[in-house]
């Protein structure tokens, strides 16, 4: 299969799959059979299996800059997928669905923060990118730029590939080599029944000479038309059926990914229902892979961060006056010898938590994470005297009279 460079324009959702055993009824709590998070959007789902089939794909979406954002942008890359032109929408959170899943029904609902009609690429850059690839995928975008894409797109002489999912797209379709929608979408938008379309009504959906109608009836068939003949796959009967989130991606991708290679309509209809029938079997619909952990969200400003600040603006100044003070009371009382025996080990103290700061500041800098501050056991086992050890309780967060046994860490 020849690999082709694909560019991919479509929303990026952070997805929220509930396995339920059933939907609950009103006031009604139950439990899940599980609960997953995957990255999600028409446009993600589609460049992860055109990914996952080997091709070069460049997503152009936007997310926010939340941490969903940033998870979802380490996601893309580890699957190969381009993130260069995706946007980061200042101030704005990412695009959040919770799929619930029962048997092979779904129930989809979604935030939208981010809104396409309100982002614009520099289109000098979009077409110099156009120029670098060998088809253009516009899913479920219906906008001035994905008119302009695909506008773009067939003036360059590329093949365009459309995924309506509802929506009627009647100033784009006449760019479109393939047109995607499902059954349920055809009646509705076309008021024409699925048994009825063949290659003489082809005109009314997609007035397009050389272009491709193609509409999934569900787990039951597939229905390609042109203006030269009707194509039909019974689609085989799938016996894992974990998630049906994304099957219709899936299904663009694999038909794309066919079509691409060998502008065989049969053996399109044959890899995208393949690909859909994997789609269902895992939660999601991004591809396999083994994708990244979304990571703890950590605050710019934290309470620790301030905590630290003051264990070095208020805790070492305090440290050096209460050193200044002792001499200065042993010099105006030189018969309390108790009071240079003080100053000497409190001076030592003072050398103890200076090398823990230090201590501790690396660590941080080398980003190793613990959940407590230890600290090298020879700068402290002269620490005898229980004041001493509150002042290092305080100021570094360790209780020594907690700890028996401070390893020492070289």
């Amino acid at each position: 299969m020849r690999k082709a460079r694909v560019l991919v324009f479509g929303s990026i959702n952070a997805d929220e799959i509930w396995d339920l055993p059933r939907f609950p009824h009103e006031h009604e709590k139950i439990d899940a059979h599980a609960v997953a998070n995957t990255v999600g959007g028409t446009g993600a789902n589609t460049s992860s299996w055109l990914a996952y089939y080997g091709h070069d794909v460049t997503l152009l979406g936007a997310v926010g800059d939340d941490r969903n954002g940033e998870w979802i942008l380490r996601d893309l890359k580890s699957q190969g997928i381009h993130t260069k032109y995706i946007q980061r929408m200042r101030k704005t959170a990412t695009n959040h669905a919770v799929c619930m899943v029962a048997g092979r029904t779904k129930r989809i609902s979604r935030h939208r923060s981010v809104e396409f009609s309100k982002i614009s690429w520099p289109r000098e850059k979009i077409s110099r990118l156009i120029s670098h690839v060998d088809h253009v995928h516009i899913a479920a975008i219906e906008s001035e730029m994905s008119q302009f894409i695909a506008a773009e797109a067939k003036s360059q002489g590329k093949t365009v590939s459309m995924e309506m999912n509802g929506r009627p797209m009647p100033s784009q379709r006449d760019f479109a080599d393939l047109l995607f929608l499902n059954s349920i979408e055809y009646e509705q938008l076309f008021h024409q029944k699925l048994s009825t379309l063949t290659p003489k009504n082809f005109s009314t959906v997609l007035p397009k000479y050389n272009g491709t109608l193609v509409v999934t009836n569900g787990i039951q068939s597939i229905v390609a038309v042109n203006f030269e003949k009707r194509y039909a796959l019974k689609v085989t009967k799938w016996t894992v059926i974990k998630d049906r989130t994304g099957a219709g991606d899936s299904f663009d991708a694999g038909f794309i990914s066919s079509w691409l290679a060998t502008q065989n309509i049969d053996e399109a209809l044959a890899l995208g229902s393949a690909t859909s029938s994997e789609c269902v079997k895992i939660y999601g619909g991004q591809a396999p892979h083994q994708g990244v952990k979304r990571k703890r969200w950590k605050s710019p400003i934290s309470w620790r961060d301030i905590s630290d600040r003051w264990k070095y603006i208020v805790g070492i100044p305090a440290g050096v006056a209460l050193i200044l003070s002792r001499p200065i009371v042993n010099y105006l009382f030189p018969g309390m010898p108790l009071t240079f025996q003080a100053s000497i080990s409190t001076l030592s103290d003072f050398v103890a938590l200076t090398i823990g700061f230090e201590y501790l500041r690396r660590r941080r800098e080398r980003k190793r994470s613990q959940h407590i501050a230890v600290i090298p056991f020879r700068a402290l086992s002269h620490v005898a005297n229980d004041v001493n050890r509150k002042i290092v309780a305080t100021v570094t967060g360790v209780n020594l009279a907690a700890l028996a046994v401070l390893e020492e860490d070289t």
